[in-house]
């Protein structure tokens, strides 16, 4: 039996179900971000800051983490606290947490995480030792350390999210509802489910983009309301790329016999490569029918060729 909604189940997703539900994900932060700023705007705060921290747990901080691999990859305590950071606003909210992140000695974060980050390149098969190497952490748990090293290795360590728990671990009883442990016996149930779904939708299935996508499973799949809503701003967000395609990029021309193009025409190309620094050069140059063609119709306009003298 499925999860109680339309979105595929683990057990039985396919590639082209796992690639639509994972297009779905930035609908969804998006929607959950136009929620929190409503609620902003009656209790104060900072706008915004669920996709400003999204953005931070898997573009910034993953970075920065490859970044320092040749020598030794660590976290610092401002990256560790932008990491629980992430996972209150994405989960359930702890209050007690933050302030225990907080307690860490500055000096302390980088040398425990840097360890267990050796730990775990000496042995990837053994993801137990890392784990309770961050543990050593105070506020960090079996799942918030696991969320720590799938920073360093998001292809293949998964984060221990309540979604991607449950939709991975489904039980037809509890459902969505189920209740976690949080503790190292149902992580190793995650990974062997993790390796398992990875292994059916293949390889080049990235264990970062499940957790999306059970996100997305969770947060739809548990309340219809909010599937209709997230389906609406993936249909808005949709119309605006391809309203903006077609205002700002201009259409491949069929050729002509003119050898060059008009006045008018290269005035617009130029329009469009200096848009940003809001200038529009006075400068004539022609082209050829195939520079013009290029330069014309793609999306990132290249910088003009040399000057051409006209044609007689």
């Amino acid at each position: 039996m499925a999860p109680p909604s339309p979105l595929p189940s683990a057990a039985t997703i396919s590639k082209d179900q796992f690639d639509s539900t994972l297009a779905l994900y930035g609908p969804l932060i998006r929607y959950l971000t136009e929620l929190e700023i409503e609620k902003v705007k009656k209790t104060g705060g900072l706008l915004g800051a669920l996709r400003l921290a999204d953005k931070q747990r898997y573009e910034e901080l993953p970075e920065a983490v490859s970044k320092r691999k040749a020598d030794g990859a660590w976290l610092d305590k401002r990256e560790l606290q932008a990491a629980m950071n992430w996972k209150l606003k994405h989960g359930k909210v702890r209050p007690q947490l933050p302030a225990l992140i907080a307690s860490n000695e500055e000096a302390t974060v980088p040398v425990i995480t840097k360890a267990a980050f050796q730990l775990y390149e000496a042995d990837p098969t053994n993801l137990a030792a890392p784990l309770k190497q961050l543990s050593e952490l105070k506020g960090v748990g079996p799942a918030t350390a696991s969320l720590l090293l799938s920073m360093y290795d998001e292809d293949s360590v998964p984060y221990f999210a309540d979604e991607l728990f449950r939709w991975v671990c489904w039980d037809d009883k509890t459902g969505w509802k189920k209740k976690i442990k949080y503790d190292f016996k149902e992580y190793d149930l995650l990974v062997e489910g993790v390796k398992n779904l990875t292994a059916r939708l293949g390889e080049d299935t990235k264990v970062v983009d499940l957790e999306k996508v059970a996100y997305v499973c969770g947060k739809l799949g548990a309340d219809d309301k909010v599937a209709v809503a997230v389906r609406r701003v993936a249909l808005e967000m949709n119309a605006k790329v391809e309203s903006a395609r077609e205002e700002h990029i201009p259409q491949k021309r069929e050729q002509s016999k003119k050898e060059t193009f008009s006045e008018t025409e290269i005035k617009r190309y130029f329009e469009i490569k200096y848009a940003k620094d809001g200038k529009t050069p006075s400068d004539k140059r022609m082209f050829t029918v195939d520079e013009a063609n290029e330069l014309l119709g793609s999306e990132e306009v290249p910088p003009p060729p040399a000057k051409r003298a006209r044609r007689k």
